[in-house]
């Protein structure tokens, strides 16, 4: 796994814990967002992470901050898509290293 995406799971992780310990509810969005990417692909996840729920989209601008440098609403991203900002498999790539860091991180501070 990509070391960035390490320590930027890690500073999301550690920036929403309070005292050492993060919401169940992050961890059980971050537990199911790998699979819902690979299931459903990016931008479909993502769609359903900005809508879901608080953690869904505390986890869905998480994201968006590390594949662009700062959170992104999903209007955004969409459109630095068209505009031939990115690659979607290339964003899809890194936004799994990101959640699968996420996942285990979150986990292990539970």
């Amino acid at each position: 796994m990509n070391p960035a995406a390490r320590e930027a799971a890690w500073a999301f992780v550690k920036d929403r814990a309070s005292n050492g310990v993060i919401d169940g509810r992050l961890v059980d969005a971050a537990k199911a967002a790998p699979a819902l990417v690979m299931a459903n692909g990016l931008f479909q996840a993502m769609a359903y992470l900005y809508e879901k729920g608080e953690a869904q989209r505390e986890l869905a601008e998480g994201l968006s901050k590390y594949l662009f440098g700062e959170a992104a609403t999903f209007q955004q991203m969409a459109e630095a898509l068209r505009n031939g900002r990115g690659d979607l498999m290339e964003w899809t790539d890194r936004a799994l290293d990101w959640l699968e860091w996420v996942k285990l991180l979150a986990a292990a501070l539970q």
